[in-house]
């Protein structure tokens, strides 16, 4: 008799935290294996698991990265991940600076394009920076190296060749960019990576033109990311990237010296000039 009355209150305590997880839109086992709690709306049910799926598999796929390059610990606390109809973009690192590290914002309509950013999103949460340069760049990099291509900002190209179009349909804006200047924007609310670094010259001052200069500004960053870690190793660029924390709440201008410091007496300025002529390279096999 005991036993029965005990496996009753097993199945009713298992449908209670069924009952709970369906209503923070999450199906087990999302909660009991990750910490990761859904709220997703306007999807259909079928496009919902397909994301969820995506969900877990990019972020296997980024800690196994993490633990294997010991690049940073992946973040221990609760993920809570919001898809709507709300603003166009994702957001993932300005909720960790405002102190709420672990929220995540996905728009809907990526989510039903197959475009959603995922593991790009999911690395701001594991390796926030106060410097947006890299703090975008790292991010962009890795969504391109392993995860999804047709994400922003490639949309389904590598990101030299992306960089390649960009260039030919914005005449100036690789003479525009300026890594002194791309690195001097501090991650903080309502500041964004392509604003009032020089690239206002280049490209058309209405809102298609804003989104674009935007996103152009995440493959420049994404691109030297990649020059940094294929030219000198990941170790050195993590020890540039370590010197630069996020610091929830505060917006502090980083040491542009650091670059010196790391890279061998090089400044940004002179990893411009060999990013540019990486690149130069790189585009030669883009179709």
């Amino acid at each position: 008799m005991r036993q029965r009355r005990h496996s009753t209150t097993r199945r009713r305590l298992a449908w209670i935290v069924a009952a709970i997880l369906a209503v923070a839109g999450c199906t087990p086992p999302c909660f009991a294996q990750s910490g990761v709690t859904f709220d997703i709306k306007n999807l259909t049910a079928t496009v919902t698991e397909k994301f969820k799926k995506e969900f877990f598999q990019r972020q296997e796929t980024l800690e196994k990265y993490l633990a294997s390059t010991r690049f940073t610990e992946p973040f221990s606390g609760p993920i809570d991940v919001d898809v709507s109809d709300g603003q166009s973009f994702s957001e993932a690192l300005i909720f960790a600076w405002e102190g709420r590290r672990g929220h995540m914002y996905f728009p809907a309509a990526r989510a039903k394009e197959g475009r959603a950013a995922i593991l790009h999103e999911l690395t701001h949460v594991n390796a926030p920076n106060q410097v947006r340069f890299l703090a975008e760049g790292y991010p962009a990099y890795l969504e391109a190296q392993m995860g999804n291509i047709k994400a922003y900002p490639t949309l389904g190209h590598p990101i030299e060749c992306e960089i390649r179009d960009y260039s030919r349909a914005y005449r100036s804006a690789l003479r525009a960019v300026n890594f002194a200047v791309f690195d001097g924007v501090s991650t903080q609310k309502g500041v964004f990576l392509g604003d009032n670094i020089g690239l206002e010259t280049a490209f058309p001052a209405n809102a298609d033109g804003i989104s674009q200069r935007r996103a152009y500004a995440y493959l420049v960053s994404a691109s030297f990311v990649k020059l940094l870690v294929e030219s000198y190793g990941l170790e050195k660029f993590k020890a540039l990237y370590d010197l630069t924390p996020l610091t929830p709440g505060r917006a502090p201008q980083a040491d542009r010296d650091r670059y010196r410091q790391v890279f061998f007496g090089k400044s940004v300025s002179d990893l411009q000039t060999d990013w540019l002529r990486a690149l130069k390279e790189k585009q030669r096999s883009c179709p």
